[in-house]
């Protein structure tokens, strides 16, 4: 898919659309027809984007169990994973001086929307308390969202702004330098095979995938890892590590799978000198 080839869209807004809602925190969602909130009805600054593509990420999970410790009022609309949520511009405020146009790709962010006063927003939780993206057209800010190139297809766009913001910055904040080793767990995962493509292709870093199943070593070798270790079939998965990173240690590690304690426990044994 090309830059001309973004899917055509009807810009014409509906009265109504469906939404998957969690009416109760902890219990199942609900698909419902909800109003569409109207151009006139848009605050200065909003915009209402055709939501085309919209992901589901293991925070969205956390909520519906209402694991968080600070949870929003209910009812309130999942989904908030980047531009997963990417679609079209179909309205903007009046009098918004707006970066982006009507009918062009954008990608609404986890912050979506903010009131800077609520408790979460105190917290830097901002995007805590809004209605998020499993909706046909979401609301969001001009300044908020952000522009999809025309040469990026939406559904390859999906991932970034959230899956794809989280390991870009765990990477920018480890500090290191090209040529420097990092070792990914969860390397297979949906985060981690992002990870490995920043890593490799943005920042110029040496990648040990940590992984299992001959899947996921295929695509971790596959996207730039130089190393894969299966951790199901090591014996001593810090010393694997150590071997693999020139018998030195690594300079970083990337840690983004669910059940991390295991590698964590381990972490100061891997690093090189000079590490974290």
């Amino acid at each position: 898919m090309t830059a001309s080839e973004h899917p055509l869209t009807d810009l014409t807004v509906p009265k109504t659309q469906k939404a998957a809602v969690f009416e109760e925190w902890g219990k199942p969602v609900k698909i419902v027809e909800r109003p569409v909130i109207q151009e006139s009805q848009l605050k200065p600054g909003q915009v209402l984007v055709k939501i085309m593509y919209s992901g589901v990420c293991h925070t969205d999970l956390h909520f519906a169990r209402a694991d968080p410790s600070i949870m929003p009022p209910a009812p309130m609309v999942g989904g908030h994973e980047g531009a997963a949520e990417s679609g079209f511009v179909v309205a903007i405020a009046p009098g918004t001086q707006s970066p982006v146009k009507i009918g062009q790709a954008v990608g609404v962010k986890w912050l979506a929307s903010s009131c800077l006063s609520c408790e979460a927003c105190a917290r830097v939780q901002t995007g805590f308390g809004f209605d998020g993206t499993f909706q046909q057209y979401a609301v969001s800010y001009a300044a908020h969202v952000t522009p999809i190139p025309e040469s990026v297809p939406l559904h390859l766009a999906a991932p970034i702004l959230c899956a794809g913001l989280t390991v870009y910055k765990a990477i920018k904040e480890a500090n290191t330098s090209p040529g420097d080793i990092v070792v990914i767990p969860g390397a297979g995962g949906g985060l981690g095979h992002l990870a490995i493509q920043y890593a490799v292709n943005g920042f110029g870093l040496r990648v040990i995938a940590v992984d299992t199943g001959d899947h996921k070593k295929e695509l971790c070798l596959k996207l730039g890892a130089e190393t894969f270790i299966d951790f199901k079939e090591t014996d001593n998965i810090v010393e694997d590590v150590i071997r693999a990173a020139d018998g030195a240690g690594v300079h970083a590690a990337i840690v983004k799978q669910v059940d991390s304690r295991r590698f964590i426990a381990n972490l100061c044994n891997i690093y090189a000198v000079g590490g974290p």
